[in-house]
């Protein structure tokens, strides 16, 4: 049952973007007079019984780009025309969440199902290999520490030992300069780093 829901959720989430690529980017894409079909699909839905669907459609160029906007309207036998674009957009985003929310959910009662029967749960590991996993990690943990404290012992001079005595009289001057000590500490300082 759950495969089945699992099935049903994807087609109804695919037919949902089918229906957002016919209602919001095929009129974006294609021309009404050149796809007939899309036409009568759009023009059942918003057109009522003696009326006839008209495109219009406009280009705005900016120095980067082209854009092309569709107007759709119901024209009647008396050449009165009436927008319907907001209602085809309306249309479309009903008939795009409807189907699509169904499907995530269906899609997710599935998956719950599958969670709840134990397939995809961690209480069918054997617990002695996740003993095994922790054990090793820890291992990992103690060693890492050992080589930060080799590395410690091995160069446990100050980092200013591997900087340049210039590069730590400039760093030294910049501070004072900017205020960040007194001029006693920046005396004191410098003299300590020329003495060593």
């Amino acid at each position: 049952m759950r495969r089945f829901f699992l099935i049903l959720g994807i087609a109804l989430m695919v037919f949902a973007f089918v229906v957002l690529g016919v209602f919001m980017i095929g009129p974006a894409v294609f021309k009404m007079d050149d796809s007939p079909l899309l036409k009568n699909i759009m023009q059942t839905l918003a057109c009522q019984p003696g009326e006839t669907l008209s495109a219009s459609y406009s280009t705005y160029d900016t120095p980067t780009s082209s854009t092309r906007s569709t107007d759709l309207s119901s024209v009647n036998s008396e050449k009165q025309s009436r927008d319907v674009s907001g209602q085809l957009i309306g249309i479309g985003a009903v008939r795009y969440l409807v189907p699509f929310l169904v499907g995530l959910f269906m899609t997710l009662l599935a998956g719950n199902s599958f969670d709840k029967k134990g397939y995809s749960t961690t209480s069918n590991f054997d617990t002695s290999a996740m003993g095994d996993r922790r054990a090793r990690v820890e291992a990992t943990r103690q060693d890492m520490a050992r080589l930060a404290a080799q590395l410690n012992e091995n160069h446990s001079g100050s980092l200013h030992d591997h900087i340049p005595l210039a590069q730590q009289l400039k760093e030294l001057k910049d501070a004072y300069s900017q205020g960040l000590i007194t001029e006693a500490e920046y005396t004191t300082k410098r003299k300590a780093l020329l003495d060593e």
